[in-house]
């Protein structure tokens, strides 16, 4: 009787296929999803002389010149990659296999498989936007240190990893300052709230 019930359901068309996403879900899910603050990071991190400024002015203040920096330009320059994510996410996903998945997020669940190729075609349509917010964030990050005084001793720039984290990722000392994971993972514990932190581990 069961499978009777079902057959005349699908026939009926009462069990429909999944609805299409729509322009305004991928948009949403393109400012969650946004690369560049992460790219603005980056353009500090993977430089050695931006690296020589922040050990110059020491850890702590060169994060927080880090993260201030980054948010304000990746607020001005956001927007504009909208599109061109949307664009990018509707041709490299094909559109069955986008409208009956969840896109909850580029890093996690089934649309880590297309990560790679979106954020690429972004970063090569996007190039002028992100060529203009990376010059911008050099500007800003430099502006700010510019005003730190310099330290003496290498204290200011010996930072070690909780515990968690140093035995999830191997860390004997601390953290290596001219690795751009390192201080990118560095500077998120320092500006972390602790009842926020989740603890870190390499899985069961």
């Amino acid at each position: 009787m069961q499978s009777v019930s079902l057959a005349l359901f699908l026939q009926l068309g009462v069990i429909a296929a999944p609805a299409p996403v729509t322009d305004e879900a991928l948009a949403a899910f393109a400012r969650q999803e946004n690369p560049l603050g992460f790219w603005l990071g980056e353009t500090i991190t993977h430089d050695p002389k931006m690296r020589a400024e922040m050990k110059r002015v020491g850890f702590a203040s060169a994060c927080t010149a880090l993260a201030e920096s980054r948010t304000l330009i990746a607020a001005r320059h956001r927007e504009r990659l909208v599109p061109i994510t949307v664009k990018s996410v509707k041709h490299h996903v094909p559109a069955d296999r986008l409208n009956e998945m969840k896109i909850l997020s580029l890093w996690v669940g089934p649309m880590q498989i297309y990560k790679a190729r979106i954020l690429d075609q972004v970063r090569r349509d996007g190039a002028e936007i992100v060529a203009e917010a990376e010059s911008e964030m050099r500007s800003a990050f430099l502006t700010q240190t510019a005003k730190m005084n310099s330290v003496e001793g290498e204290s200011a720039n010996i930072v070690l990893p909780k515990a968690d984290i140093a035995k999830a990722l191997g860390i004997a000392d601390g953290y290596n300052l001219d690795n751009p994971a390192h201080i990118m993972l560095a500077c998120a514990e320092q500006r972390i709230a602790p009842d926020q932190r989740p603890t870190i581990t390499t899985g069961p």
